[in-house]
């Protein structure tokens, strides 16, 4: 087996789908291994403490990887992993949810995947996510045969317009 120089270095796979690396090590972030780390980077998980660690990160060492068992997947299978898990059922905001594949008249109306980094780390939007109310309401929109015809009842109401509006105002600021 390779030596690994630091322990934030790439893992190395041991087999039955077991790495050694990072991962089995401390808990410090690796960009400045000072601070716990309290993130890990989406593309290649690498803890990191900060924004600015990970934004060092992204500019220096980052390298995408996927799962071994991503890798083993046909995109058929992908797809099909997508459109059966419609429906966040995450009894926390830090537990990742299956998408619904995105369907959108006009691709121009598609945030991109670096604003919506920038968004979700956004103390107001953060603080608004917490709310129960709001998730069952962002929830029952998922989960309807009809989002759109439930998108508008929930607009009815003064919360969710209020948060929608917050949302918009940062993806697409009127100049």
């Amino acid at each position: 087996m390779l030596p690994l120089r630091n322990r934030c270095q790439r893992t190395l796979p041991l087999g039955n789908g077991l790495e050694f690396g990072w991962e089995m090590g401390g808990r410090s972030c690796c960009v400045c291994n000072e601070a716990p780390f309290k993130y890990k980077c989406p593309s290649c998980r690498t803890p990191y403490c900060s924004v600015t660690c990970f934004k060092k990160h992204k500019e220096e060492s980052c390298q995408k990887t996927l799962p071994q068992e991503e890798i083993s997947k046909s995109p058929l299978q992908l797809q099909e992993e997508v459109t059966l898990n419609t429906t966040c059922t995450a009894k926390s905001l830090n537990t990742a949810c299956p998408t619904k594949v995105l369907e959108a008249e006009d691709p121009s109306w598609l945030v991109d995947n670096n604003r919506l980094r920038s968004l979700a780390e956004l103390k107001g939007i953060q603080d608004a996510l917490r709310d129960p109310e709001l998730q069952k309401m962002i929830l029952k929109i998922d989960g309807s045969s009809e989002p759109e015809k439930e998108l508008e009842r929930v607009m009815e109401g003064q919360a969710f317009r209020e948060f929608t509006n917050k949302i918009l105002d940062i993806v697409s600021p009127q100049e």
